[in-house]
């Protein structure tokens, strides 16, 4: 009766074994069809090729897995993630090179306003240069001018030469106001780069807690009466 209940045991188990997915004559494949249904066998349908799947040993075990393959769209947004990663990576790199140079230029904020003062000096004295030639080009010019006008009045030609100094100074002025121009602009532009390098040099020092404390009391002072 034992050998009989220990026979039916081991056939049952038997039976449970090889109606599971996982044992070898269940297939040795996995996947999911487009319901959400997993499936096994031993080879996958050709329509379910690009989707997720994986291959089992015959203990059941997954011995290689299979992503999704990717829509036209995902691979586009990932190709995209990727380059903007980059991107931000390549920023950031750069930030970290300008922020050394910066603390290595400067120890301090009135280092800073020190080469601004100085930048802005060089740009200024070359405004005023181009201002004096351009005066005196001015003045050429004008006189040139009346020369011309008065031996037009007289019926005379205008010389070869005269036409050639006019010419030559209503270039000259046009270039000298474009240049006296441009070095506005570059004013401008350098107090604005100095105003950058000085906001980040304050973003980039340690703050310490004494530091922040100190900085606590002093604005919790009230303010003495005039």
């Amino acid at each position: 009766m034992k050998k009989t209940r220990r026979l039916g045991c081991w056939l049952a188990a038997t039976v449970f074994f090889c109606a599971s997915p996982l044992s070898a004559s269940a297939g040795t494949y996995k996947w999911v069809d487009d319901k959400g249904i997993t499936h096994y066998g031993d080879s996958i349908p050709p329509e379910y090729k690009d989707k997720a799947n994986a291959e089992l040993s015959k203990r059941g075990i997954t011995i290689r897995k299979t992503d999704q393959a990717l829509t036209p769209e995902q691979i586009r947004a990932r190709s995209d993630a990727e380059a903007r990663a980059k991107e931000e990576q390549v920023r950031a790199q750069e930030q970290r090179r300008r922020d050394q140079a910066l603390l290595q230029s400067f120890t301090t904020e009135r280092d800073i306003e020190l080469k601004r003062d100085r930048d802005l000096q060089q740009i200024e004295l070359g405004i005023a240069n181009n201002q004096s030639v351009l005066k005196s080009t001015e003045k050429r010019l004008a006189e040139n001018r009346t020369r011309a006008e008065t031996l037009t009045k007289n019926g005379k030609p205008i010389p070869d030469g005269l036409k050639q100094d006019i010419e030559s100074d209503e270039s000259g002025k046009a270039r000298l106001e474009s240049l006296i121009e441009q070095k506005q602009q570059e004013l401008g532009a350098v107090r604005e780069k100095y105003e950058d390098f000085r906001r980040r040099f304050i973003e980039l020092q340690p703050t310490t807690p004494s530091a922040t404390a100190a900085a606590g009391a002093t604005a919790a002072t009230p303010a003495a009466r005039p």
